[in-house]
């Protein structure tokens, strides 16, 4: 087994530092205790939530993207070996321009399941992001609360693997009980990545984006897990699982240790009747541009 590192570092993998994603599936049939699981364990981990060729169409048209772009070797471009790592505007051309993910993970099962976890109807928030990660590393720890506070706290992360994502892939990774750490809720967990001090130096640059905070808690994984504690949590993941998490579990992606691009989605839900954070709603969302940005006296 490829032992797993995240930034660059290799991780702890006793059992006290390193786990396994607790799994779910059971609560399929009985959503009603998902917003428990949801309360202790800060996820809930769905293996099979969809058939596995119900996704399929999504990574071919993908595929079909970088391939064009001469990303991927056009052999068998569903394999998604990577040729050159993919530039920042075809990610976000295939992240805001993407009808078919957008259908399907916006409209279709998960909604349905989320009706009966509220006992009420479900929206996403339009904006869906795509993850097109390059062999390399993976995204450094965050929680989604800082992205996502100006609506409902009651938001939920998808995070969905389109191809099957063993460990050395890259795959999600999230840091036990983190949701529930009391420092954090009085410090890291209460800041908004569009904020910025209007009485501080460089508040001109924060407010036109020049200078920006990208949201992260930390870029060092195991001194992070040793100050939190808790076990860093993953799976190998197959194409149809599903993993919903709350807002203020810290949560990142190992490194990408093979040839191929890792792809996977995260849709945002919560109930319909709820704040929606107005970034990530609408046809063309101004997610965190200067547009978004909010000065305060600090």
């Amino acid at each position: 087994m490829t032992v797993p590192r995240a930034n660059g570092a290799e991780l702890d993998t006793s059992s006290d530092a390193f786990g396994e994603l607790r799994a779910s599936d059971d609560l399929l049939r009985r959503p009603e205790l998902v917003l428990n699981r949801l309360q202790d364990d800060g996820y809930v981990y769905l293996p099979g939530f969809w058939e596995r060729d119900d996704l399929t169409p999504i990574r071919a048209e993908v595929a079909r993207i970088l391939l064009a772009g001469g990303y991927v070797a056009p052999e068998h471009p569903l394999s998604m070996v990577s040729v050159k790592p993919v530039d920042i505007e075809t990610k976000r051309k295939i992240s805001g321009g993407n009808a078919v993910v957008r259908e399907f993970l916006r409209e279709g099962k998960t909604r349905a399941f989320l009706d009966e976890v509220w006992g009420t109807p479900a929206r996403a928030l339009d904006f869906i992001g795509m993850r097109i990660i390059s062999p390399g590393i993976g995204t450094y720890p965050h929680a989604d609360i800082v992205y996502f506070s100006r609506g409902t706290p009651r938001l939920l992360t998808g995070w969905t693997p389109i191809g099957d994502v063993p460990t050395d892939l890259g795959g999600l990774i999230l840091l036990e009980g983190s949701h529930r750490n009391e420092r954090l809720q009085r410090t890291y967990l209460t800041r908004d990545v569009d904020s910025y001090c209007l009485n501080r130096r460089n508040a001109e640059k924060y407010a036109n984006n020049e200078m920006r905070w990208n949201g992260a808690i930390s870029t060092d994984f195991v001194r992070l897990r040793n100050a939190l504690g808790g076990r860093w949590l993953t799976a190998d993941y197959r194409q149809g699982d599903l993993v919903l998490f709350v807002m203020n579990m810290i949560h990142g992606s190992l490194d990408n240790q093979t040839d191929r691009i890792r792809l996977s989605a995260d849709p945002r839900y919560q109930p319909a009747d709820e704040p929606a954070d107005h970034r990530y709603i609408g046809d063309a969302p101004i997610l965190n541009t200067v547009a978004a940005k909010v000065g305060r006296i600090c």
